[in-house]
């Protein structure tokens, strides 16, 4: 027997056996969203991924500010972020998810947009992809305050204008920067989001893959007379459960957030 004429055989067992198959589809997609649930609760993986993504992405923009030493950049820069969003807490930025780790991310680059001069280097990286000239502005210059700093200073006309004008300025520099800003963090997120649910989604293929022989294997559902047959069968089973666990997954979160 070829794999042309097993394909249609197991679809066919399956649908005379549906109950069984059914059960062990369930039983199999809940195994392997647990066993993921587990991981990522009990290890490190994701920490080590959130880092690793948010590293490349600053080592990235590190190569664009300077050509000399731009790794040394990219890690000074790292931990002056952590410090900044998490009071240097490695867990506390890290551990979390995406979402979590860039709301974080923007709380500590609206601290640095308002404040460029805590850590130019961090700035410029941060704000790469920006206007130069509103990046040059809000680093030399602060907002110049609209009333006189003395109350009996006097202005004449020609300087409040040109007071005014200067203040106009720096907001809509800053107002320029603040939305690339914003836009470069959600950026960021969408693609490490969608790599590491990508991720997920291979890792539940492959659980699913295993467990469907293993348990195929206890059963002795693999060897036979007609074991391509059931190989086939198996393999299908293992496809569909793959395809279920991260939507059972996601079931079981929704669920947790609505209790929550």
């Amino acid at each position: 027997m070829d794999i042309t004429t097993a394909v249609p055989a197991a679809l066919t067992k399956i649908s005379h056996d549906k109950l069984s198959y059914l059960m062990a589809l369930t039983a199999i997609s809940s195994l392997s969203m647990a066993f993921l649930q587990a991981v990522k609760e009990m290890t490190p993986v994701r920490m080590n991924y959130n880092r690793r993504r948010l590293g490349l992405w600053l080592a990235a923009r590190a190569r664009q500010v300077t050509d000399t030493q731009p790794e040394e950049l990219a890690a000074r820069a790292e931990r002056e972020l952590r410090r900044l969003a998490s009071d240097g807490d490695e867990f506390a930025l890290y551990g979390g998810d995406v979402a979590t780790l860039c709301t974080q991310f923007s709380a500590a680059a609206t601290i640095l947009l308002d404040y460029p001069p805590l850590n130019s280097e961090l700035f410029r990286m941060l704000t790469v992809y920006g206007t130069k000239a509103d990046v040059i502005l809000l680093l030399k210059n602060r907002p110049v305050p609209p009333v006189p700093l003395v109350p009996t200073q006097q202005y004449d006309k020609a300087e409040l204008v040109k007071a005014s004008e200067s203040r106009q300025s720096l907001i809509d520099a800053r107002n320029r920067v603040r939305h690339q800003l914003t836009q470069s963090i959600a950026s960021f997120q969408l693609e490490a989001g969608s790599r590491w649910e990508r991720l997920m989604k291979i890792w539940a293929w492959v659980l699913s893959t295993v467990l469907t022989f293993g348990l195929g294997a206890a059963a002795g559902k693999v060897g036979g007379e007609d074991w391509l047959i059931r190989v086939v069968a198996l393999l299908l089973v293992a496809g569909v459960s793959g395809f279920l666990a991260p939507i059972a997954r996601d079931l079981v979160v929704a669920l947790q957030n609505l209790r929550g």
